[in-house]
């Protein structure tokens, strides 16, 4: 399975608040493509303290398995690569991860492909100095699109298979978080 929503009780309310987190840190949301590290202990502490997110992974047992938040930032016309942000690079992270719409995800497909080619390592350096993130970028010319979904409400992705979101086509910044896993829960079987 490569995506399904999830239904997370009050996502309204964690949704308003975490639109509340990112513009208490509006400096982490760069203009382009850009993946915000979650080791601001400051910025987890603000996450880790909306009630209704803690108790939807207290209450699903999926709290003491999250090994880090990540934000997602895409500027208007910008798009992702076809990449796998899974295992070959973090082999301690789980194969799926739990995404949530921030702020303009609708209208903007994520979409999956396979590949016909093997991909490249790409590094992301972070903006703060803190750990860089790396993936693995596909050549559009090698891959054929075989799903796709609107982060309209939160889901769970398999990030393994080759996927991207497409060009954001909203006049803002269009932001998610992703929470990752540890190798040690299934999200498809637990959610």
């Amino acid at each position: 399975m490569r995506w399904k929503y999830v239904d997370i009780p009050n996502y309204d309310i964690i949704q308003n608040k975490l639109q509340g987190v990112m513009k208490k840190h509006h400096k982490l949301l760069k203009h382009g493509i850009s993946v915000a590290n979650m080791t601001s202990s400051e910025l987890v502490c603000d996450i880790t303290e909306i009630e209704e997110l803690s108790d939807f992974l207290h209450t699903t047992d999926l709290l003491k398995y999250v090994v880090h938040y990540v934000i997602f930032v895409i500027s208007p016309g910008q798009e992702y690569d076809i990449h796998i942000d899974g295992t070959n690079v973090a082999p301690f992270l789980n194969e799926s991860r739990i995404l949530l719409p921030i702020l303009n995800c609708n209208g903007i497909k994520t979409k999956f492909y396979t590949s016909t080619h093997n991909p490249e390592i790409v590094v992301i350096k972070s903006h703060n100095d803190d750990q860089d993130l790396y993936y693995e970028r596909f050549n559009p010319e090698y891959c054929t699109e075989v799903d796709s979904y609107e982060l309209t409400a939160p889901v769970v992705i398999n990030p393994n298979y080759p996927h991207k979101v497409e060009e954001n086509t909203n006049n803002d910044l269009r932001v998610s978080l992703g929470i990752a896993f540890n190798k040690k829960i299934d999200l498809f079987q637990n959610t």
